[in-house]
This record gives structure tokens, sequence and C-alpha cells, in this order.
């Protein structure tokens, strides 16, 4: 997971180095997932993270950006959108250079 978001969060890189690298990210997302997360939550789970809530908001705000996260009925939820569109993505790609999708990456 640390690589996908690694790729995802390229340009914040500085900033999420101030913040734990990656696993701060990972670490939103697990709390996400774990939990009924509201915007009422913010300055505690910024505490949990050790990071302001500003640096909070700013990875949030890039989460729910990316698709990753979305707000239903004022609670904060892992999306489905993201992993829908990378499997369309990659669909298109592998017919587009004439692979099959079962080829492994390394």
């Amino acid at each position: 997971m640390e690589d996908l978001l690694q790729k995802f969060f390229y340009g914040t890189e500085k900033k999420l180095k101030q913040t734990q690298n990656y696993k701060l990210v990972l670490k939103l997302l697990e709390k996400i997932r774990d939990g009924n997360i509201g915007e009422k939550d913010s300055e505690k789970l910024a505490r949990e993270l050790g990071v302001s809530e500003a640096m909070y908001y700013y990875l949030l705000k890039k989460l729910k950006n990316l698709r990753m996260v979305e707000k239903i009925d004022e609670v904060y939820r892992l999306s489905q959108i993201f992993g829908v569109r990378h499997d369309d993505l990659a669909t298109i790609w592998f017919k587009f250079i004439g692979k099959e999708r079962d080829v492994v990456m390394r």
C-alpha cells in the first residue's frame, strides 16, 4: 500500500517527510476504514496522527481528490470509485498493449 501512496502523493513528498512520510496517510486511511470519522473528529485525529489540523485537512483533501475517500452523511468512508477507475484503466491499458490482464508486473 505504501508504494501506491508514494505514487499518488509524489508532489507532496516534502510535506509528508515532516509527518512520518506515507505511513501517516496509510494510518489515516486505516482510521477511516475502521471507524466513523467525521469533520467533528478532525482535532482528535490530527492529534493522534501527530500533525496539525491544517496538515490533516490537506491530506484528507488529497485523498478525496484522488477519490480514495468520500463523505457520505457527514462521515468519511473509503471509496470504491478509486479501485474501479484504476481497474478500468488497467483493462484499457492491457488491451492497448495487446497483453492479457493476468500478466504479473514486477
